[in-house]
Parts: structure tokens; sequence; C-alpha cells
């Protein structure tokens, strides 16, 4: 299948359909364009500069050519600053370099070896949303240190109460060999959400702003929007981390009663390592494809000052990464 017309507005694939969303999704985390040295990279963006002043592809490059540009300049530099993202910290690295931490934190191990994974894996995903962060306003140290103390703590809190739980109450160590993997569910799925709801807490009093589905143009700030734009937030990233933390533990299991470790006891690590590798692959772009950019609210539900927006659809929008609600809707960010 040949490549769409190339545009520097819209995106190859349609956001409004779950495979458009899939499909740009598998794009972005393919680990395939951390081979793409600074000069590449610097390459692909002069030529969109050029596709972006002339309206037409520099010589020599198809649409094709244009497309894989654009998706190595979204993927590796960052929209606000114009540098190069430490390869660690883009999304096209968060499956080789994230999956380790997964599987030390899902093996069987001692509480302080465990809690210090669950420390490793907050530490990670701190430094990730730093580097990816909104850089055209000015950091806020302080809301960035309490973010990052509340993720850490709450992970290793749950993490800490849980696994001393199932030492006190259950005696087999078979029993607890095979529930401490699960520990990482719920400390996971805590600081995410904590996180989300500290980092985004300022959204509730400032209000976000609403888009004109025609234009694009912003029709105001919403209050409410933001209230319904983070309650749904912190549900897609209660779900994001589940295929990862959740579908290891329980195939690990599966394997455990059928005694295929027992027989070999050196094929344990190497599963876990696929499986969690399989479910960054298969469960990131998934999950993270259920949730449009653009999430929609009834206008009737917003202000009385958006009560009289009207279009061609009788719906108005504004960025999001949540899910869509009914046709006569404005869409609030996340």
């Amino acid at each position: 299948m040949s490549a769409p017309a190339f545009s520097l507005e819209r995106p190859r694939y349609d956001q409004n359909t779950f495979s458009g969303r899939l499909k740009h999704f598998v794009d972005m985390v393919n680990p395939i364009t951390l081979f793409k040295t600074n000069a590449q990279i610097r390459e692909a963006c002069g030529a969109l500069d050029q596709f972006a002043k002339t309206g037409k592809p520099p010589s020599g490059m198809t649409d094709e050519d244009l497309w894989k540009a654009r998706l190595l300049k979204e993927s590796a530099v960052h929209p606000d600053t114009g540098e190069i993202i430490w390869r660690p910290l883009r999304m096209s690295g968060y499956i080789p370099f994230n999956t380790p931490i997964m599987v030390g934190m899902l093996l069987p191990s001692t509480t302080v070896v465990n809690l210090a994974w669950h420390w490793a894996n907050q530490t990670n995903n701190a430094l990730v949303n730093f580097a990816n962060r909104n850089a055209s306003k000015p950091v806020d140290w302080s809301q960035v240190a309490l973010s990052y103390v509340c993720a850490v703590g709450s992970a290793v809190g749950v993490a800490f109460f849980l696994r001393s739980a199932i030492n006190a109450r259950i005696s087999s160590e078979a029993r607890r060999r095979a529930l401490e993997p699960f520990v990482a569910t719920p400390a996971v799925v805590t600081a995410a959400v904590l996180n989300v709801r500290l980092m985004r807490s300022a959204e509730l009093t400032t209000g976000i702003a609403v888009l004109h589905p025609d234009t694009g143009h912003e029709a105001g700030v919403s209050k409410i929007a933001a209230h319904r734009a983070l309650n749904e937030m912190m549900i897609s990233r209660m779900i994001l981390p589940l295929p990862i933390v959740l579908m290891p533990p329980v195939v690990m299991s599966l394997l455990e009663r059928s005694q295929v470790f027992v027989r070999r006891p050196s094929l344990r690590v190497p599963t876990q390592a696929a499986l969690v590798t399989l479910g960054f692959a298969i469960g990131l772009p998934v999950t993270l494809a259920l949730f449009p950019q653009y999430g929609s609210i009834p206008v009737t539900s917003l202000e009385p000052e958006f009560h009289s927006l009207t279009s061609s659809s009788s719906s108005s929008s504004s960025s999001s990464s949540s899910s869509s609600s009914s046709s006569s809707s404005s869409s609030s960010s996340s």
C-alpha cells in the first residue's frame, strides 16, 4: 500500500479510530529509531523544515520518506526545545531500557531488593516524564520533587505493606513466592494515579483550553473540562501498566504449576524477561491506543459561557488523552 500524501499538520493514521491510534503508537514505541544517529535525526529535521518552506518534498524524497522523517523527529526531538532526547528517555526507548527494571521487580526476591526495584522503576518514570515535559512553561521544581517523592513513597509503601502482609499471613514458602510478583500491580497503579493527580492538580483551579471543533482555535478555559480530563487520565494510567505488571505473573504462576521450572530452573529468568518484553511490545501500544488524544464532553456539561458553541457537527473540541463521548460534545485536555 502506497503512503498517503505527506502532511506536517495531520497525523499519518486516523486518530479517531482505535486501529489508527494503534498504528501510530506501534511506530512511536518501535526501538528501531534508537539506532539512528544524531546526524540522521538532524537531517530528517532539515528535510521537514524544507518541506514546510516549499510545500514540496526535498529532491529524491518520497511521501514515505517524509513520514519516516516526521516519525524520527517526533520520537527523538523535544517539540518545545528542539533538543534531541537522550535515548533511554524516549518513548521508543521505554521497552528496551525499562524491561530489565520490570523483570527485577517481578522476580521473587527479598523485600529490600524488591523495594529497590520499585524505587528504580519510579525514578525511571520520573526521568522519562521530565525529559518529555511541556518545556514551554518554567519548571516548578517543588511540584516535580513532590510528585517524585509521592510516586516513590506510594509504590514502595504499598509494596512493603503487601509483602509484609503476605509474609505474616502465609506460611507456605511456595505460596508466598507465587503471590509476591502480584504486589507490583497495586504498587505501580497507585503511584501512577497519585503522580497524575499531583502533576495536573493546578489545572483544576486554572482550567484547561476548550477548542472549537471546526477551527481548532481556543474557545475558552473550563474547570469542568479539567476535572473530567483528570479523572479520565487517572483511569487511563490505571489501565496502562496492567499488561506489563499483571500478565507476566499470571503466566509465570501457570508455568510454575506445570513444574517446568522444577525441571529447567535456568529458564525462569529468561522466561520472565520474554513475558515482560511481550507485555511491553503488545500491551503498551494497545493500552495507549485505547484513549484518543481528543476526549469529548457534551457542550451543555460545560460552564454556561460554552453553551452557545455551535458547529456543523454540533460539537467543540480540545486536546485530551482520554475516551470520547457523544456527538454533541467538546473535548478536554488530559
